[in-house]
């Protein structure tokens, strides 16, 4: 199987991702052929790993570069049609132990960590105005941006329409309650009967004790000093 790895990391954010893609090359479906479809302000890749498609984008003020993200991927939607299947990673994340038996579901994104301790987490965008919006009345699986994926037909759908939403929301000079994972979970929740959410393992806090497997860490940082 042919697969695509995308990731975004500029400024501060950019420091992690060589260690996010060695851990994959290492521990991440390791009998597949991976390709890796990056973007950041610096290439700090093209003479120490291959496949590797580097794509310069420049930094922005926090959170325009997660926020434009679906921009990134759609401006590369051909060469990502060209794979089997396509896995997004957030710059920050690192595969501890093997996956070697993941499920290929159409479409999925991974359960926020907080979901195992609060059943009812619905931290959704709650503005009318944005087109993030989702009634918080309403029960829903609250997942996490850092890491989804699916087929590239239904990864470029989903893209398209969270790029035109987010783009929406830029243009009436609003941002939603937590950016590209607000818009995210928008998009989940209105198609919830296509598309899979997997287990927290995926995207386990660093420093937290959990009941599960710890698959991939989603790395500790200061989130204010990392961000300015």
């Amino acid at each position: 199987m042919k697969i695509a790895i995308l990731a975004v990391g500029t400024n501060k954010y950019r420091s992690f991702m060589f260690d996010l893609v060695e851990s994959i090359m290492e521990k991440f479906l390791t009998k597949s052929e991976k390709h890796y479809i990056l973007f950041s302000d610096e290439d700090i890749f093209s003479k120490e790993l291959e496949n590797i498609n580097f794509n310069k984008i420049e930094h922005e003020e926090w959170p325009l570069n997660s926020l434009k993200r679906y921009q990134y991927f759609l401006d590369k939607k051909d060469l990502i049609m060209t794979y089997d299947y396509v896995f997004y990673f957030d710059a920050d994340l690192l595969v501890v132990n093997n996956v070697d038996d993941f499920e290929f579901h159409n479409l999925f994104a991974v359960s926020h960590p907080a979901n195992l301790s609060n059943p009812n987490m619905w931290d959704v965008e709650t503005n009318k105005n944005s087109t993030a919006y989702l009634n918080p009345n309403e029960k829903g699986h609250y997942v996490q941006g850092c890491f989804w994926g699916g087929k590239p037909s239904n990864i470029i759908e989903m893209c398209d329409i969270l790029y035109r939403n987010a783009k929406i929301d830029l243009d009436n000079d609003f941002i939603a309650k937590w950016f590209d994972e607000s818009h995210l979970n928008n998009y989940f929740y209105k198609n919830k009967d296509k598309v899979e959410v997997v287990s927290p393992s995926f995207s386990y806090p660093e420093s937290w004790r959990l009941d599960i497997p710890k698959l991939i860490i989603h790395r500790d940082k200061n989130h204010t000093e990392m961000r300015s």
